[in-house]
This record gives C-alpha cells, structure tokens and sequence, in this order.
C-alpha cells in the first residue's frame, strides 16, 4: 500500500477512506481502500506485482484478450506499457505490473461512455507509478 497511500484514495474517491486492506491474490500484493461510510459505494483496489519482464506482461495481455474474446483499449502516458479493459488499468513500468481498479458509485452494469473511470483509473496508475524506483 506504498504506491497508493490512504491520503491518495480519499483524493481519488472524494470521500474519507478506511485503513488499507492488505492481502494477496496469486503472484499480486493487493491493497484495497473502502469508503468509511458503507452506504458510499466506493472502493479502490490496486494490485501489484514485482519481477514482471515486458514480454511477459504483453504475453499475459495477449493470452487474456483470446480468453475475453475481444481486445483490450491502449492507454498513453502511463508506465512504460497500458491497457483498459473494463475497468480494469494494467500498467507496467520497469520490471513492476499493476492492476488497478476504482468504483465511485456507478453502476457496474454500466460502461463508461464518457471514459470518467477510465480518466481516474489512469489518473491512480500514474500516481503509483511514479512513485516505482
């Protein structure tokens, strides 16, 4: 929970914000920040992961988009590589991936017409990629 602080997510999602959950999902660290008021539905989640090669990383894109059926939506500016895919930022910087992912109260039936999550999403990835040695 280094590259994204508790400060950082109630930034983000405009509300105050719970301490860090930490836990771990397969080869990723996750941190996930809820809202303190539950009746707010809104959460941040980033996932990350170290000693990820490049390659790799376009290789699990590319394995991911045959199982999806359909193709990922590029993303400029972040990290060294990006890609959207419903909702879900996968960056990688260096040998470091990241998943990130935050809901602000949206219906998550929705798409995102307007690109507003996108637009945060992206926002949240550049943030904790900056913050990569």
């Amino acid at each position: 929970c280094e590259l994204i602080t508790s400060d950082d997510a109630e930034d983000f999602l405009d509300v105050p914000v719970s301490e860090a959950e930490r836990s771990g999902s397969g080869t990723y660290n996750v941190c996930t920040y809820n809202a303190k008021d539950p009746l707010q539905f809104r959460f941040l989640i980033v996932q990350v992961r170290d000693d990820v090669s490049k390659s790799e990383f376009e290789n699990e894109r590319t394995i991911s988009e045959g199982a999806i059926g359909s193709s990922f939506q590029e993303v400029d500016g972040v990290g060294d590589s990006a890609y959207d895919i419903g909702g879900l930022l996968f960056a990688h910087k260096g040998d470091t991936s990241i998943v990130v992912s935050a809901v602000t109260g949206l219906n998550l039936d929705e798409s995102d017409p307007e690109g507003v999550m996108l637009e945060l999403n992206t926002r949240i990835a550049v943030r904790a990629l900056e913050r990569i040695d």
